[in-house]
């Protein structure tokens, strides 16, 4: 049957090959380990593995590949094999092999298959094998060796000495030139058996210093054709998902994968310190519209503040490409800043407070949306006040308030506050044993015309009593009275007792005024209902009937001392509702 070469390029899947100590051990015997290579047959000592058991897990993969090829298996000579080892073979495990067909080739009497299968012990790469006849795997290597002194008396190498170069020269029509080069130094002190190194890179003629170095203990470092000016030192391209990984894995919870960057005024050899407002690091995100790269977003790190012995203030900016724009957005406001005191500001460059919201354009500066079919997990706002201080807590104290929410407006000059819903603590805190308990108390302030200062209007306390113009009502609703009014003769009763009780006085007998016995009525006023009373020990008034003010039979009310009348109003006139009652 002939071979099928539509199967180079064919990879079988994993096949896995579990084994153990005693594995090995037998291996050993059968390739005639003697008594004198106990650490190849002996458990307490390993054991070792020989390398050439890398051919053992190798079949089951190495089958697959063959039989795909579709020749006779009877007629199949191993030609030829070479094993390259990553490290040694482990004692026990679990190992994945793969094959690929790298090759089939007529060789007129005979055909000759390349199988190349790679193998993974506990998760890592162990061995790759590789079959052929003649040498043809074999890589070429170049190994040297340096040492200070000579040949014959060499002496041991020192740090920043140069181990092994290689350098890349172009003809330029004159001349070869030296373009680009690699090489290897001692990156250290060297001491019996250590010898730490560094790789530098570099694509710049005649420069001293190489553009790319990899240090001995991993670190990468790049630099620029013009370190202190240019701005893109790595591009990391992909069709994939990412271009760049950055992994870490420590028992130390501070060892973590870091980013960091480095910031100063002056030359990379000439420092000087960086000022207020510096850009320190950006991450600058483009997108291609099908003709172009255009900035997406940016975020952006920046001194703020002046600079000083262990001092570096320093904010964040972040910002977005608005719809319909594609221009630079460097310099432009950000959508969101964090501030060197940690006030973040969303629409503000400038926030006063550790959160503010701002906008021209957006009236919900703030919503909360929750959907699930558990109860009680209702989108919420959660205010928490102690004393103390965060890491030291204290318990609050009656009075003490926990929270507000403040609205203000602005008057041409500054914010001013107009109105508030404050939160406080209404008695005594953890009474009587109670750990949990915390009496409250809510207050609804406003602030009256001509002034900045807002004033309490409403209070509901701990017990749920609800007080209008009170800050202790006495029962589940209590609408204080204002003032008592002192009424001359001719005067008018003003109207401001809508749901409570007017108290009037005088000076002697007097009667009100013949038009406005009580403020002219106005739309406002309907529905407003009020007792008068006239609280004098010694005096009559007498409500004056007319147009406005409507009383029973028509005719004037006199309120003697401690005499009390009920009054409403429809918006359109008053009225006397019920007899007048008191003392006489």
């Amino acid at each position: 049957m002939s071979l099928d070469t539509n199967t180079v390029g064919y990879t079988t899947p994993a096949y896995e090959f579990k084994y153990d100590w005693k594995t090995v051990a037998l291996y050993a015997l059968g390739i005639g380990a003697k008594r004198d290579e106990l650490e190849y047959l002996y458990e307490a000592k390993g054991p070792k593995v020989y390398p050439t058991f890398a051919v053992v897990p190798a079949y089951a993969a190495l089958g697959d590949a063959l039989v795909k090829t579709q020749g006779n298996l009877a007629m199949v000579v191993h030609g030829g094999q070479t094993v390259s080892m990553h490290r040694p073979i482990p004692s026990e495990g679990t190992m994945k092999t793969v094959a690929t067909i790298t090759g089939i080739y007529d060789m007129k009497k005979m055909a000759n298959v390349i199988v190349k299968t790679t193998t993974e012990a506990n998760g890592e790469p162990w061995l790759t094998l590789s079959g052929a006849d003649a040498d043809q795997w074999y890589n070429p290597t170049l190994l040297t060796k340096r040492a200070r002194g000579s040949l014959s008396a060499p002496a041991a190498v020192q740090d920043d000495d140069e181990l092994f170069c290689i350098d890349a020269f172009g003809y330029d029509g004159t001349g070869y030139i030296s373009t680009s080069g690699i090489c290897s130094y001692v990156d250290g002190a060297v001491s019996a058996g250590n010898i730490p190194a560094r790789w530098g890179w570099w694509t710049i003629p005649g420069v001293t210093q190489p553009n790319m170095i990899l240090d001995s203990v991993g670190k990468l470092t790049i630099w620029g054709i013009n370190a202190d000016t240019v701005k893109q030192l790595m591009s990391l391209q992909t069709t994939g998902e990412g271009a760049l990984n950055i992994s870490n894995a420590s028992d130390f919870d501070y060892f973590n994968p870091i980013i960091f960057t480095n910031r100063a005024r002056g030359t990379i050899g000439a420092r000087t310190a960086v000022a207020s407002a510096d850009s320190a690091f950006e991450i600058l995100v483009h997108g291609y519209n099908g003709t172009t790269d255009l900035p997406l977003a940016y975020i952006q790190a920046l001194v703020d503040g002046t600079p000083g012995t262990n001092d570096m203030p320093g904010r964040i900016e972040f910002h977005t490409q608005a719809d319909g724009a594609g221009g630079s957005l460097e310099g432009t406001t950000p959508e969101m800043v964090i501030k060197n005191n940690g006030n973040v500001g969303i629409g503000t460059a400038t926030p006063t407070g550790l959160l503010e919201v701002a906008s021209s354009t957006v009236e919900d500066l703030l919503i909360l949306d929750v959907a699930n079919d558990i109860a009680g997990t209702d989108p919420s706002i959660l205010l928490r006040r102690s004393r103390g201080t965060l890491s030291a807590r204290t318990t609050v104290s009656s009075g003490d308030n926990l929270g507000a929410i403040w609205a203000s407006g602005y008057d041409g000059s500054n914010m001013e506050y107009a109105a508030s819903i404050e939160f406080e603590v209404d008695g005594g805190v953890a009474t009587a044993g109670d750990t949990t308990d915390m009496p409250g108390a809510i207050r609804f302030k406003t602030t009256p015309d001509g002034s900045n200062v807002s004033v309490e209007r409403m209070r509901i306390d701990d017990a749920g009593n609800v007080g209008i113009g009170t800050t202790s009502p006495a029962s589940k609703f209590v609408v204080a009275p204002p003032a008592s009014q002192a009424i001359a003769g001719a005067d008018t009763i003003t109207a401001d007792a809508c749901g409570t009780i007017k108290q009037i006085t005088s000076a002697g007998n007097v009667t009100t005024n013949t038009t406005n016995t009580l403020t002219a009525p106005t739309a406002s006023y309907a529905g407003c209902c009020m007792t008068v009373i006239n609280v004098d020990t010694a005096d009559t008034i007498t409500l004056d009937a007319n147009t406005l003010f409507k009383t029973i039979g028509g005719a004037n009310q006199a309120l003697g001392p401690s005499d009390t009348v009920q009054v409403c109003s429809n918006g359109t006139n008053w009225y006397q509702v019920g007899a007048v009652s008191g003392n006489q």
